[in-house]
This record gives structure tokens, C-alpha cells and sequence, in this order.
């Protein structure tokens, strides 16, 4: 009787110690190597090619991850964790059982299951993928923080210096998953009035606060220099409380950049275009520069400070006067340099850009991606123009093109529907403001083709009419309105591109002509807006060079 009584109790020891076992968590990083440990004790008289090892994931009927009896035994293996699991062989004579598990992925997450002959052990797993790094621009709404490849969810939160009563700033934010579960954030908030007043703090951590980034801007008020002498560009930011900081100047948002800093190395390095204008970089941060007669150095230079989880950006409008006596077109200088940036108010927007012979379109904004391009091989005889694809109404603005030698800016207007009849006249407007310029040259053109269809010139009021145009050109009125007629079986559905060049100034607006049969078989043109609607048939040629 006593025999089987020790045999139930030894049972119930054995159910009550799994009962009572706590679950071992680790936490996994995203794409690396992961150890989910498991120890048991060994017989004494036990052969360690005897030892079954078996681990599960505890999901539905179980998740056979890995198996062991005296060797890999991995026939029934899940096929999602093939080739990404091992055990510690030469370790397992001494009761170590734990799983190595390689490039781990957020699906990975989950309770864990080590069995072996003698004793069973839980391993619940965590994943994450920790912020690695926040970026921020400077954009139309006002200043944006983004932060990718990011897991669990991010939490995104605003302040300024000097500080702002709570509620005080408008913040909205987007968040998206991709494939791999990972989320990437974008923030923006609205600048305050003053411009100059305030740097914005973003701060992007996990939920529960750990593992924060914190990232500021800050606009500084203009200054202005004197072409031939020296300036100090400031940059306030508190690099003496950094270590192992990197700072970096660049100009109008360019690469390469205009310097770079390494703190904890103390090397220091220049790009050659800007060896001849950089004088020095002070203890403080800022950049001495001389502008050198000929070149137009006018613009915006930031200056960014990177530190461990910190990032902090200082921008600078700069103004040279005194010199710059060179105008007209862009001058082919054989290593050029061209670079479109869309300028409202302040924002300074990367719209295209190209050196070393190529595009370099790594910092090119978002809502400029694969609407782009240069003429290539119009280039060589100094023509920068860039084509904008696929225009809409958020593409008016003033665009800026700098070249090396050289900076210019073309207004952007985007006009709504028109519509008239065939056989009728039709006034395309073009509501660039001739008024305040003075001997200024109009031009309208059809689907960029040449010639021209009409040029005039206001200071000598010559006004010339190509031969393909002569029967459908009624007149220019004095608002610079073109008035058309669209004679019977001729099909003028396209763009109609109306230039004013000025001293230093040039505008250009588009309008987009379709023909559209009526009910009664009346052909109708219609002046659509520049829209979503009309993809594929929109372009927009943003024309800088030989005017």
C-alpha cells in the first residue's frame, strides 16, 4: 500500500511544479539574433546522446520550432522557422537546452515551450524594433518630424523653447505599417506667428515613454553679408552638452555638403566647391564664409547637429549684396551644378537636383517623386529647365533654380475650367502680373512645340504670329490673354504655356485645352484644372534657359 501511495505523490510534485513554473520574458531585437534560454538537470547516469529536446510555439495545436534526440531531428520543423534555429550542442551535457533563433521577425512574438525528459520551461517573447533615427524639414504646413522602421506603435509629441501653453500648437500625424509589421511616423505642426520665436522640439519614444528621440528646428532671422568679405553664420545649438557630436552646413539643401565635423575624431572635412569660400568653422559652430566676387551665395544654410538619440537643425536665410552684376541665362561651366528647390515664404523645399553628371535625388521631397527630370542633353548648352509631371494645384508657387554661377525663379500659377464651342473665340487667360514689370517679352506656346505660336515685346510692341497659327490667333488682348478661334476639324485639345520674362523674373502659366463632344455633336473645349483627374496629359516645363 505504501508503494502506490508514493507513486501518486510523486505525480501530483511534478503537475504542481509545471503549474507553479513563471514564464522567462525576453525581449528580441527586429532582424537579429535572439537566445530564448532553457536549463535543465541532467541524471547522473544519463547519456547525453540520449537528451530530447523539443521546443514549441503555443499557438492553436502548437508550432513545432525545434527538435532534438541526440541530434536535429527536423523533419516536422514549421516551415517559417527553417534554416533560423540551432541549440548549443557542446552545452547540452551540461543542461543547457537554450535556442538560438536567428533573424527575427515581429511574427516571432509569442509563448514558447521547452521540453525535455525531465522537466518542461515557458519562454513568452517580445520583438522590437527600436528607433534608430528621426529626421525633420522645414515644409509648406511648417515643420514635420519623421521616424521609420519602428516596432511597437511610436508615440509622437511636440513642444517648444521657450515653452507654449498647453494646446497652444496644431500637430497632426500619420502612421503606417509596412509588410513587415514595422510602422513609420510623420508629424507636423504649425509654426506660431513669429516665426523667429520658437524652436520646435519633436519627440518620438515607445508608449510607455522609453527609448526616446528628440529632434528640434529652429528659424533664425536673416542676415545679411557683403559679397568680397566675410560672415559668421551662426548655430545655436548646445553642442558643448553633446559628446561625439557630428555637425554638418549645408547650402540650399545640396549634397555633398558644405562641411562636416566629427567631434570625436576632430576631423574636419570640406567639399571642393567650397574651398575657396569656407575660411573656417569657430568653436561655437559657426561657419565663416567669404563670397567671392562672381558668385551668388544667397540663400539658405542649415546647420545640423547629431548626437546619441538627439538631433538638432538651425537654419539661416543669408543675404549678399553688393555685387552680384552677373544676369541673364545659365552659363555652362562643365562640372555643373543645378538645383530646384520651390520657395513659399520661408520653406525650402528639394524639388530636383543634379551634379557628378547625374540626378542626385536622395533628398528630394516626396511629392516630387518620379515627376521630375532635366533636358540631359540640353544641359552643356547652359539650359537648367526642369519638367514637372503630372501637375496639380498644390505645385503653384515660386520655384528657385541655382546653378553654379547663377540663381533665378519661375512662378508657378495653375488655372481652373474654362470652356467655349468650336467655330467660337476663346480668351486662355494668363494672370502673370505684366502690370509692375516693365519691357517685359510674352510668349504662348502649344504643347511646348516651336515655334511659338504668338511673341510680343512691350518696350518695342513688335508682335509676331507664327504661320501655323495665323488663321486661329484673333488677337493678344492687353490683359495678355490670348483669343483664339478652334476652326472646324482642327483638334487643339492640349497645353497652352503663356511666358513673361522680365529683367531677372519669369512666369509661366499653364492651361490645359480639351475638346469634349456635346449631346447635339457640338464639340466643347474645356480648360481643365490641373488635377488627379487628368494624370498622364498634364506637364509642366518649368523654363530657365535661353529665354
Amino acid at each position: 500500500m505504501a508503494g502506490p501511495r508514493l507513486a501518486v505523490t510523486i505525480v501530483l510534485l511534478w503537475i504542481l511544479t509545471l503549474t507553479e513554473c513563471q514564464d522567462t520574458p525576453v525581449t528580441c531585437l527586429f532582424s537579429e539574433a535572439c537566445v530564448l534560454p532553457c536549463s535543465f538537470k541532467r541524471s547522473r547516469n544519463e547519456d547525453s546522446n540520449e537528451e530530447v529536446i523539443y521546443w514549441h510555439k503555443v499557438v492553436g495545436q502548437g508550432v513545432t520550432v525545434h527538435c532534438y534526440h541526440g541530434a536535429d531531428q527536423l523533419e516536422d520543423q514549421d516551415g517559417r522557422y527553417k534554416g533560423r534555429t540551432s541549440l548549443f550542442k557542446d552545452l547540452i551535457s551540461h543542461g543547457n537546452a537554450s535556442l538560438l533563433l536567428q533573424n527575427t521577425s515581429i511574427q516571432d512574438q509569442g509563448r514558447y515551450s521547452c521540453q525535455t525528459l525531465n522537466q518542461r520551461s515557458f519562454v513568452n517573447v517580445t520583438v522590437e524594433a527600436p528607433i534608430k533615427s528621426v529626421s525633420m524639414e522645414r515644409t509648406r504646413e511648417g515643420v514635420a518630424c519623421m521616424s521609420q522602421g519602428i516596432y511597437p506603435t511610436p508615440r509622437v509629441s511636440w513642444s517648444t523653447d521657450p515653452p507654449t501653453p498647453s494646446g497652444t500648437l496644431q500637430d497632426s500625424s500619420q502612421l503606417t505599417a509596412d509588410a513587415q509589421g514595422l510602422f513609420s511616423v510623420s508629424s507636423t505642426v504649425r509654426m506660431l506667428g513669429n516665426l523667429y520665436g520658437h524652436a520646435y522640439i519633436c519627440s518620438v519614444s515607445k508608449e510607455d515613454g522609453s527609448g526616446e528621440w528628440r529632434a528640434s528646428f529652429r528659424q533664425q532671422e536673416d542676415i545679411h553679408g557683403e559679397v568680397g568679405q566675410t560672415l559668421a553664420i551662426p548655430c545655436p545649438a548646445p553642442k558643448p552638452s553633446l559628446q561625439n557630436f557630428t555637425q554638418t552646413w549645408t547650402f540650399m539643401g545640396q549634397t555633398p555638403p558644405i562641411l562636416t565635423h566629427n567631434s570625436g575624431t576632430s576631423h574636419r572635412h570640406i567639399s571642393d566647391l567650397w574651398k575657396n569660400r569656407v575660411q573656417d568653422l569657430l568653436e561655437n559652430g559657426s561657419l565663416l564664409i567669404q563670397n567671392p566676387e562672381g558668385q551668388n551665395l544667397t540663400g539658405t544654410y542649415t546647420c545640423k547637429v547629431l548626437a546619441d538619440r538627439t538631433l538638432q537643425l538651425v537654419q539661416t536665410y543669408v543675404r549678399f549684396t553688393g555685387a552680384d552684376k552677373h544676369s541673364g541665362r545659365f552659363r555652362h561651366s562643365g562640372e555643373e551644378i543645378i538645383q530646384w528647390q520651390t520657395l513659399a515664404g520661408r520653406d525650402v523645399i528639394t524639388v530636383h537636383s543634379y551634379y557628378h553628371g547625374n540626378d542626385q535625388l536622395e533628398d528630394q521631397d516626396r511629392r516630387y517623386k518620379g515627376r521630375t527630370s532635366l533636358f540631359k542633353d540640353l544641359i552643356s548648352h547652359g539650359n537648367a529647365s526642369l519638367l514637372l509631371q503630372s501637375t496639380s494645384i498644390q505645385d503653384q508657387g515660386r520655384y528657385s533654380c541655382q546653378t553654379l554661377n547663377q540663381r533665378s525663379f519661375v512662378n508657378v500659377t495653375v488655372e481652373g475650367d474654362i470652356h467655349g464651342e468650336v467655330g467660337q473665340t476663346l480668351a486662355i487667360p494668363c494672370p502673370a502680373p505684366k502690370p509692375s514689370l516693365q519691357n517685359f517679352t510674352q510668349t504662348w506656346t502649344f504643347m511646348g512645340q516651336t515655334p511659338p505660336i504668338l511673341t510680343h515685346n512691350s518696350c518695342t510692341s513688335h508682335r509676331h504670329i507664327s504661320d501655323l497659327w495665323k488663321n486661329r490667333v484673333q488677337d493678344l488682348l492687353e490683359n495678355g490673354s490670348l483669343l483664339i478661334q478652334n476652326p472646324e476639324g482642327q483638334n487643339l485639345t492640349g497645353t497652352y504655356t503663356c511666358k513673361v520674362l522680365a529683367d531677372r523674373t519669369l512666369q509661366l502659366v499653364q492651361t490645359y485645352v480639351m475638346a469634349e463632344e456635346k449631346e447635339e455633336n457640338i464639340e466643347e473645349w474645356s480648360f481643365s484644372l490641373w488635377g488627379e483627374e487628368n494624370k498622364g496629359v498634364k506637364d509642366h516645363l518649368l523654363d530657365v534657359a535661353n529665354p
